[in-house]
């Protein structure tokens, strides 16, 4: 485990949220870097998600059963979710990020968390 050399090393409180493995609790940022202030450290987002349009195997294997008519089956398309979130802190003295699979459930509250957080550290 890396540490940084200058993070600060005050009793860390009880953490409000998770994301990915950086803790946020009311004053300080956890992450494996180290700890620091939360006040003033500055919050990166950015969504690099893909999303990818197919004809399923189900459609696939029944136009070549019922050919000609299931040929129609090759109409079909389901979306697929691909990429990740990143989220990236700031806070002197460590930088550190962490990627959130595109499609789970910690990709769909990401947003909201970072805009919460964003509001600690403004305030």
């Amino acid at each position: 485990m890396s540490v940084s050399p200058y993070a600060t090393t005050e009793p860390v409180e009880p953490y409000l949220m998770q994301i990915g493995d950086i803790g946020i609790t009311r004053s300080w940022v956890v992450t494996p870097r180290g700890t620091a202030p939360l006040r003033g450290s500055e919050w990166y987002i950015v969504n690099r998600t893909a999303y990818t349009s197919a004809i399923p195997v189900w459609a696939i294997v029944l136009a070549i059963v019922m050919f000609p008519i299931g040929l129609l089956f090759l109409m079909a398309k389901e979306q697929r979710v691909t990429g990740w979130i990143e989220v990236t802190v700031r806070a002197t003295p460590i930088a550190h990020g962490v990627s959130i699979p595109a499609g789970s459930a910690a990709a769909s509250a990401v947003y909201p968390q970072v805009a919460y957080v964003r509001q600690l550290a403004a305030g």
